[in-house]
């Protein structure tokens, strides 16, 4: 028995209501942002925070004993959308995001280990941790040569919300704003953009010390090694990653964090995203993953290989039983969304489960044009 089922008029009603298609005022908008809004180093001793050259990813585990989040140095990127082509302030439903992916460009030379796998938790030594090595052995195994690169979706703390607006008592986050608020150090559970992803009852929580809370992180996206014409070497798991290597993170649309970061930030106009890494290092060290930042040419000169991190989105902005994207509701809509929800990629209410009220909420929205 399906227990959600919604009452819904006969396939019958639906093919003859479908003989008269109504508008749908969709389109497929296939959008690139070569050039960030905000590409900001989040790490809480940054010289000069908001204006350095490069953002470094790492971890001090397992030696930070509670001053440092697991995940220390952080990269925050964010895109304005308006005037893109997709429409800024519409209900978060008539955005359905067909892909997304973010590259961003290592700027240092065979400073980490390519890994282009989650590891879990249970691959680092437990917590609390001796200062010094040696360090009680993890409870699993690390089965690959180093550690990846992670893409969250942004929370934020206190009166700080996303851009590029805010509401009576909000703050806009920018490129330049405090990296925590009040003491800064120690630094656990502080910063005022964190990366996120939800827990069984849907609130956003901080995945910073995942390690030292132990649970999973679920990341919306790991980087992948990818050529270019300033580094055409192609590089394999366990490779040393060399200088201008490009990291693409190819976002699981499917995921209920990414699909409600992106839609509600083609809403407001921004779509932002944190990276960070477990990847560990030691005090003072600068072998760590590195990326340009936009201000790399205003410390170093012009650099051709330099390249800022880029968001590409696919989108279809309209109705959002226009299945097909065409600009007008048609039974072929019908079809093309239960093909995809067999395929297990039509999720429509977006909570993140693919199910049978997905087929009768699509159908109501179908019907009632």
């Amino acid at each position: 028995m399906v227990k959600d089922a919604q009452p819904v008029r006969t396939w019958a009603a639906v093919v003859g209501l479908a003989l008269l298609a109504a508008p749908a005022s969709g389109a497929v908008v296939w959008a690139s942002f070569p050039t960030p809004s905000i590409d900001r180093w989040m790490y809480v001793f940054a010289q000069n925070p908001g204006m350095d050259a490069e953002a470094r990813v790492f971890s001090p585990y397992p030696y930070q004993i509670g001053y440092f989040d697991n995940r220390d140095g952080q990269f925050l990127v964010a895109w304005d959308t308006a005037g893109s082509g997709i429409a800024t302030g519409q209900p978060v439903n008539r955005y359905r995001v067909l892909g997304a992916s973010v590259t961003v460009r290592v700027s240092g030379n065979n400073l980490f280990e390519y890994d282009p796998t989650p590891d879990s938790y249970l691959t680092f030594p437990p917590s609390p941790p001796t200062a010094t090595p040696p360090y009680p052995p993890a409870a699993l195994p690390d089965g690959d040569a180093g550690r990846p690169i992670e893409m969250f979706v942004c929370g934020y703390r206190g009166s700080y919300v996303a851009g590029p607006t805010a509401g009576p008592g909000e703050q806009v986050f920018g490129q330049t704003s405090p990296y925590a608020t009040g003491p800064a150090f120690p630094s656990v559970g502080k910063r005022n953009v964190f990366p996120g992803q939800y827990d069984a009852n849907g609130v956003l929580i901080d995945v910073s010390n995942n390690v030292d809370n132990q649970f999973e992180a679920s990341p919306i996206a790991v980087g992948a090694a990818r050529t270019n014409a300033y580094q055409p070497v192609p590089v394999a798991p366990g490779d040393l990653v060399p200088v201008n290597t490009d990291m693409e993170f190819v976002v699981d649309v499917r995921r209920r964090e990414a699909m409600d970061a992106i839609r509600q930030g083609l809403s407001r106009g921004r779509v932002e995203f944190l990276i960070t890494s477990l990847a560990m290092t030691e005090q003072a060290s600068s072998i760590v993953p590195r990326f340009y930042a936009r201000q790399w040419t205003e410390q170093y000169g012009p650099d051709p290989a330099a390249r800022w991190a880029s968001l590409s989105l696919s989108v279809c902005v309209g109705h959002p039983a226009d299945w097909n994207c065409s600009g007008t509701l048609e039974v072929q809509d019908i079809f093309d969304f239960l093909n995809d929800w067999f395929a297990g990629r039509a999720d429509f209410n977006a909570d993140g489960v693919l199910g049978v009220t997905d087929i009768f909420e699509f159908l109501n929205s179908w019907l009632a044009g």
